[in-house]
């Protein structure tokens, strides 16, 4: 088997690993959310090949040196902890620690050669995003938290800010918006059913309430996007994430337009591309481990 990277990824629900060869992810193992390090680095190292040269984490938190797990919003174990080193005295290999959203833009890049300057975003549970130019990540964005309700009575969100884009356009807070809308008009969500999927039915149907929620959604994101490319004139903007999925072909045209009101030249609206990453289940893999040779040496 030919020299290749362990990637390794994982949030509050678990985590998984691959060997990456190139852009290629061969085949993917599952492990459940585990309580100390111990047991992830158990995980890490079980079946580990010898044609392994290093291990690269992609982690959602904040990350210090490619090494230290600063604080993570739903990895507490790692807090503070030296992940980097703490795998390389398990495995004897070299190990590098990404951001989750930084690996996958990085994969983003791999995977569309022909970008060499664009935003990658997932628009999911929360907000996250990367610029990426000429090889490499610009900065460690928030862009989540990009204020976009300046009213004290803003939503508050998970960073204890108020009306934070996340706060607002987040996949959590547009559960808690539709399920108090349809409390409202005595609309029963079923059991073990996305309150975004009634939200994308009722919108189809042009439901009065969905078609307001998804209005307010659309100024929200047209605003959010104006700010980016008003500021760096991004060419292309790369989505990944369920609610992406679902809800940009149904709203992109009218993000589109309401992003004009907001620029300084309404025809900047029309010149970014909007793309979705080709394999979202993969790219933060495939970039945790070009984040690897980047920092390691390929």
């Amino acid at each position: 088997m030919k020299e290749c990277i362990l990637a390794v990824d994982g949030g509050g629900d678990g985590f998984r690993k691959s060997l990456i060869i190139g852009k290629e992810v061969e085949g993917i193992s599952f492990s459940g959310s585990r309580v100390h390090v111990e047991e992830l680095l158990d995980f890490v190292c079980d079946g580990l090949p010898i044609t392994v040269k290093g291990v690269s984490y992609a982690m959602a938190g904040k990350i210090k040196g490619h090494n230290i797990v600063v604080k993570s919003p739903n990895i507490h174990m790692l807090d503070g902890k030296a992940l980097a080193d703490l795998t390389e005295q398990k495995t004897g290999k070299p190990c590098v620690v990404g951001n989750d959203m930084e690996c996958a833009v990085m994969g983003m890049a791999a995977l569309l050669p022909e970008l060499d300057y664009f935003m990658g975003i997932t628009w999911s549970s929360g907000i996250g995003l990367r610029f990426y130019q000429d090889g490499k990540i610009l900065a460690d964005s928030e862009g989540g938290h990009i204020p976009l309700d300046p009213s004290p009575y803003a939503p508050r969100c998970g960073c204890g800010g108020r009306g934070c884009a996340e706060s607002i356009l987040g996949g959590k807070a547009l559960q808690r918006r539709i399920i108090n809308e349809t409390i409202a008009l005595g609309i029963d969500i079923p059991k073990n059913v996305d309150p975004c999927k009634i939200l994308d039915e009722a919108y189809k149907k042009r439901q009065n309430w969905a078609v307001s929620i998804y209005n307010l959604i659309s100024t929200g994101m047209a605003a959010f996007l104006a700010n980016e490319v008003n500021l760096l004139r991004i060419p292309v903007v790369v989505w990944k994430g369920n609610f992406a999925k679902n809800a940009l072909p149904l709203i992109k045209q009218d993000i589109r337009f309401k992003m004009r009101e907001k620029l300084f030249d309404s025809s900047w609206a029309e010149e970014v591309k909007f793309l979705f990453s080709p394999k979202p289940n993969e790219d933060g893999l495939i970039g945790a481990a070009k984040l690897f040779e980047s920092l390691k040496g390929s």
